[in-house]
């Protein structure tokens, strides 16, 4: 809980749909996603409005991956962000936390 207390106090629910594969927390412009699991290493936040400046891991301050992957043609252009966590295993288990800031 230390790694991940940002993601938490001082944060309400995101102003975005549930994913199915966690959580998302939202505190101003950052936005945080509670990974819980990532089957084929990609996680996909549907229906974001605003662009992602940048993106970290919370537990050890690692830049994360938000280059759209080969099957972003599929979704809709500009209202998706796709983390890739490199594989099906979390880097951080049980939960790993992305923080996205975003564009105001």
């Amino acid at each position: 809980m230390e790694k991940n207390a940002a993601s938490v106090y001082g944060c309400g629910a995101a102003d975005y749909p549930k994913p199915e594969w966690g959580r998302l927390t939202q505190k101003g412009n950052k936005l945080y996603a509670h990974v819980y699991e990532c089957s084929l290493g990609i996680v996909v936040i549907n229906d974001v409005d605003k662009k992602v400046k940048q993106a970290r891991l919370l537990h050890d301050g690692s830049e994360a991956d938000i280059t759209p992957p080969w099957f972003a043609f599929h979704y809709e252009a500009g209202s998706h962000i796709f983390i890739n966590l490199k594989s099906s295993r979390l880097p951080h288990e049980p939960v790993t936390v992305v923080e996205l800031l975003l564009e105001e």
